[in-house]
């Protein structure tokens, strides 16, 4: 089953800290339990758009990226109230320049996809 995480945008590999993000994902998700929580009805780029739980450890995926500095909240798609707990683990992320936020001025993976489509060069 592939389905899009809800609420968050990791970098991209092409991005600092993208494989660090894919390769945190793999570790917490091989072989273990976990339960997708729908989030939407619609789904994105056909695919579920939803909460990942880890069952054993009761530990919420989005939570573990953001709090280590691997993915943004994405404002644009996260209303939900969790979401406000999501930005707090953030900001204290970004307090501690953990992750993605150790670079100056990190540009998120939304912005770095559309700068890919349009041909401009970035970091």
């Amino acid at each position: 089953m592939s389905i899009r995480v809800y609420g968050v945008d990791c970098p991209e590999l092409g991005q600092p800290y993208g494989a660090e993000a894919r390769d945190m994902t793999t570790k917490l998700l091989n072989g273990r339990r976990v339960e997708i929580i729908p989030a939407q009805t619609r789904k994105s780029y056909k695919r579920e758009v939803a909460g990942v739980v880890l069952l054993d450890d009761m530990i919420v995926l989005q939570d573990t990226l953001i709090s280590d500095g691997l993915a943004w909240v994405d404002d644009r798609f996260c209303h939900m109230a969790v979401c406000d707990s999501w930005r707090q683990h953030q900001a204290d992320a970004k307090a501690a320049k953990r992750g993605l936020w150790s670079v100056e001025n990190p540009t998120p993976p939304w912005t770095w996809r559309r700068l890919q489509r349009s041909g401009v060069a970035h970091k």
